[in-house]
């Protein structure tokens, strides 16, 4: 196993972790008047929305970690996010197979989406319904995640290990 994979399943671990806190969240809210009006729905929709971008952005440090570590190369300037994520779906010719398929990447553009509304908008004017239904997603989007990164580790090939090319030396009594 690259030692990539580590750092990238904890940061998708500790994004399960914030999603659970998340659904929680979603059913208070949807138990509790007091969030669903006044002061107590800003600190919902706040907190809702801040929950989905912290997901999203625990998502998005694991593939900076693909990028860096196996592509060699992370991307600035404008709309970075959006090509990270199109080049998780890519695979890279001599260094990797894609990581992540068609449906992941769905998923993961309408966090990626909705995190830049986020933001950059005040919280009275995100749409409420909206975000309820893209926070509910967040279980399913974080399984194909989890899927797709699953059947990237397994198809990287021996050539991708860190020991690749590193040859057992002999000592004067043979072994090795």
């Amino acid at each position: 196993m690259h030692p990539i994979f580590a750092d990238v399943r904890k940061e998708i671990e500790l994004a399960g972790n914030e999603s659970r806190r998340l659904q929680e969240a979603i059913g208070l809210y949807g138990k509790s008047a007091v969030l669903r009006a006044g002061a107590g729905r800003y600190l919902a929709i706040g907190g809702i929305a801040s929950g989905i971008e912290k997901v999203y952005s625990g998502i998005e440090r694991a593939f900076r970690y693909i990028a860096s570590d196996l592509d060699g190369y992370l991307q600035e300037g404008g709309e970075w996010h959006k090509r990270l994520l199109m080049r998780m779906q890519t695979p890279v010719e001599g260094r990797r197979p894609r990581v992540i398929g068609e449906k992941t990447f769905r998923l993961l553009d309408q966090l990626r989406a909705f995190r830049h509304r986020e933001r950059n908008l005040y919280a009275s004017d995100l749409d409420i319904e909206r975000m309820l239904e893209i926070a509910s997603g967040i279980p399913a989007a974080l399984e194909s995640v989890r899927r797709d990164i699953a059947s990237f580790e397994k198809a990287l090939s021996p050539q991708h290990e860190p020991t690749a090319g590193v040859r057992s030396v002999r000592t004067k009594s043979g072994a090795r």
